[in-house]
């Protein structure tokens, strides 16, 4: 199981920016696509998804089955993962 960030580690961007690139965009990698933070607002996240993953059939169950979960579970406080 993942271990919860701890507030300290950064601030909640830089927190997100480093999931994003130790976690989720490996993955992504491995289909030619990438995730990029747009903004957070009141601790909701928007990401763009870009790459192979622009217009995949399987972009929504990527970001509700793979990157909410990491998100929610490395920082808690995230409210919601939307895509802009």
């Amino acid at each position: 199981m993942r271990q919860p960030l701890a507030w300290g580690d950064g601030g909640l961007k830089n927190q997100v920016l480093r999931i994003i690139e130790e976690e989720i965009n490996p993955q992504l990698k491995l289909h030619a696509g990438n995730c990029e933070l747009l903004e957070i607002n009141n601790d909701v996240v928007t990401i763009k998804l870009i790459g192979g993953c622009t217009g995949c059939p399987s972009s929504l169950l990527t970001i509700f089955d793979s990157i909410v979960p990491i998100l929610k579970e490395k920082i808690p406080e995230i409210k919601d993962v939307i895509l802009g």
